[in-house]
């Protein structure tokens, strides 16, 4: 059975990003399957896992070559 475990607070600075990203690698490390819905107009979530390509997208930016913000190639 899934469960859905939200993060919420209106308030910046609280921790949220941190707290999502904390969770999601323990309950990946315990073979669980985790979704992160990040839906903060920053991405520090998505950033966080790697992918700021979403970020520079945002802005108008290219798209790095695959690997590249992460120095991996």
């Amino acid at each position: 059975m899934a469960r859905i475990i939200s993060i919420v607070n209106q308030k910046g600075g609280t921790g949220k990003s941190a707290c999502t990203a904390n969770l999601a690698v323990g309950l990946a490390q315990k073979n669980m399957k985790v979704l992160i819905v990040d839906a903060d107009p920053q991405s520090d979530v998505s950033a966080g896992f790697g992918y700021r390509w979403i970020i520079e997208e945002k802005q108008g930016k290219d798209k790095p070559e695959r690997g590249a913000d992460r120095g991996v190639r």
